[in-house]
């Protein structure tokens, strides 16, 4: 049985991270359930080893709660000796037992799919069962398997309602195999069946976040980062509603954190404080991370400095999710940019290091990142390296200012002479008739005019 959620998880960044401050394990996993929970704990274990003596009995523990024998087996393979040193050893019984159960349920299964192909009465009959097939295959962690089931279900689906769910049994395989280049395709397909108010908030909001998980993980140019823009629309779309209906997947926590990073990291003001900051959808998932929501505010009123405090006490917990750890550092480093050109934005002149102490950094460091925004034309400035000084270009002002009188005198000329014209026209009552209808005869329209 090929087994799809095994311990090598394929996207398991060889970095090592190490735990800043305080983490605590025990309660950001009691956010998930069953598959992303077990899936979470070996991504933290391979990317934080000092959490490893943590994290193992609790994944043992969540195993157990399943039906995956497979992965628990390769989870002893590959952690063997560490689980033997906290005492913990292979539970030959429960495997057995499980294994047994699972051929047994696998038999029903079949003949109920094999009576429904035969008898060919109900596509209903046919549907449950091709998806009762993809529901045991998931649970036993053959991921691939189950998307083949819940596939041939395709046909069978007689409602667009039946076609929604047929669309998430087939996305929630997709993101355990991380193809999230598919799972556009399937949103979109489910969100054409019917309206929103149809589908239901919680519905509706678990294809939006799909959406935006696949945004997110979606490649783009180094300069481009419209990827992470979409996201954020998607994330902020979501109903509060959604709650943890979704937790298989993603907590409300993650909602909150994805959403507010993608969305500082390429959201304008206004859109900052119609879409995030006065969101009451949004706001319900920021009152679980009050460090985002202070990060947001932060970010709004102009607190530079407690801004990247607050993103660095949240960035463990970033560094070790397995969806956000990839763009961790390409976000902050988006969020900081944003936030040194909107500093500088007002003046002409800024003097660093009264800059550096807002952004509390060091001038040397600040002057690099400048020089990049320069570069990259985020700024247009020059940096006065020896007095420590940034300058807005030079501009001509008495050219500018000649230009734009002239390009006012010629509307005001010809916004004269079209007032006029119309006095005219009207001062001598001067009338031009609408054209005759189709079947008349053309010719020049007659010209009224008054005495």
């Amino acid at each position: 049985m090929e087994n799809a959620t095994n311990a090598t998880s394929s996207t398991a960044p060889p970095t090592v991270v190490g735990v800043q401050g305080k983490f605590d394990l025990e309660g950001y996993i009691s956010n998930y359930s069953a598959p992303t929970k077990i899936t979470r704990l070996l991504f933290i274990i391979k990317r934080c080893p000092e959490l490893a003596n943590e994290a193992l009995p609790m994944v043992i523990a969540a195993l157990k709660t399943g039906e995956n024998t497979t992965q628990y087996a390769q989870v002893f393979e590959e952690f063997g000796p560490a689980l033997a040193s906290l005492g913990i050893t292979m539970d030959a019984g429960w495997v057995g037992s499980v294994d047994k159960q699972a051929e047994v349920l696998q038999g029903k299964l079949e003949n109920q799919l094999s009576t429904a192909q035969k008898t060919a009465v109900s596509k209903e009959a046919t549907r449950l069962a091709h998806t009762n097939m993809g529901d045991f295959w998931y649970s036993r962690g053959d991921v691939p398997t189950a998307l083949k089931c819940y596939t041939r279900a395709r046909d069978y689906c007689g409602s667009p309602e039946l076609t929604r769910k047929w669309c998430l049994d087939v996305i929630k395989c997709h993101v355990t195999l991380e193809q999230y280049h598919s799972i556009g395709s399937y949103v979109a397909k489910a969100e054409n069946q019917e309206s929103a108010d149809r589908r239901g908030p919680i519905e509706s909001s678990k294809l939006k976040v799909c959406s935006a998980l696949a945004h997110m993980h979606s490649r783009g140019t180094s300069k481009d980062h419209k990827n992470f823009r979409f996201a954020a629309k998607a994330f902020l779309a979501a109903s509060g509603d959604l709650a943890d209906n979704f937790n298989t997947t993603i907590a409300p926590q993650d909602i909150a954190i994805y959403g507010g990073l993608c969305a500082l990291a390429t959201l304008d003001r206004s859109e900052l404080t119609t879409g995030v900051l006065k969101n009451p959808a949004f706001k319900q998932f920021l009152e679980k991370v009050p460090e985002m929501s202070e990060i947001l505010a932060d970010f709004k009123n102009s607190r530079y400095a407690s801004m990247l405090k607050n993103m660095e006490a949240l960035k463990t917990a970033t560094l070790l999710d397995i969806h956000l750890s990839r763009h961790v550092e390409t976000l902050f480093g988006l969020i900081r940019n944003r936030a040194m050109v909107q500093y500088f934005t007002p003046y002409s002149a800024v003097n660093l290091h009264q800059m550096a102490e807002a952004f509390d950094r060091d001038v040397g460091v600040l002057e690099k990142e400048l020089a990049q925004l320069i570069s990259d034309g985020h700024i247009s400035a020059r940096i006065d390296s020896h007095n420590k000084v940034l300058k807005s270009r030079s501009v001509n002002i008495r050219s500018s200012t000649f230009k734009t009188a002239l390009e006012t005198g010629t509307r005001v000329a010809k916004e004269s002479d079209a007032m006029l014209l119309r006095a005219s026209v009207l001062r001598n009552q001067l009338v031009i008739a609408a054209p005759k209808k189709d079947g008349a005869k053309r010719g020049n329209a007659p010209v009224q005019t008054g005495h």
